[in-house]
């Protein structure tokens, strides 16, 4: 039984590891980002496909560079306290963009077609699916057949406006 507790303990800490990525300016897109909750990634893009199923259209394919991406982007809105499409950084509590959406995704991976859907403040996979689906802009873009690939990203910090990011990259 020891052993058991022993292991726990050596693997907990790196649930909670905390990196100290650098996200500041624009990415190079070769950045490493922490996942923090793949579970909730997994399930949004579940749900996705669940929705997409019963509206005919072909479900989309996990792809890594997307939720690479996604993740950069998720992780960056809760480490300079935002929610926006561009990337920004804070400096003396005033935020100043860095790069265009497009421009930030393209660093990750080259696709014909991106779009990019963002929520914050969402405390599951579930709410914030539901949340997108009653946005029309959100909604087309968890539908549109050009799409065939999907990355989520999730990052959650405490003593945050929003405390919960959400981003999904469709490429296609």
């Amino acid at each position: 039984m020891r052993f058991k507790y022993l292991i726990l303990a050596l693997l907990l800490p790196h649930y909670y590891v905390s990196y100290s990525q650098s996200f500041k300016g624009i990415p190079e897109g070769t950045e490493d980002v922490e996942i923090q909750n793949l579970k909730f990634e997994i399930e949004v893009l579940d749900l996705v496909n669940e929705i997409r199923i019963k509206q005919g259209v072909e479900v989309l394919v996990w792809h890594e560079d997307l939720a690479r991406a996604a993740r950069y982007h998720a992780q960056d809105m809760a480490n300079d306290d935002y929610m926006e499409h561009q990337t920004y950084d804070r400096n003396k509590n005033q935020l100043f963009k860095v790069c265009e959406t497009f421009e930030r995704i393209q660093k990750f991976i080259k696709m014909s077609y991106l779009a990019e859907n963002i929520s914050a403040g969402k405390t599951n996979a579930k709410e914030t699916v539901d949340a997108w689906m009653k946005s029309k802009s959100h909604h087309d873009n968890i539908l549109n057949p050009n799409f065939k690939f999907l990355g989520v990203g999730y990052y959650y910090k405490k003593n945050t406006k929003y405390l919960h990011y959400w981003v999904q990259d469709f490429g296609g």
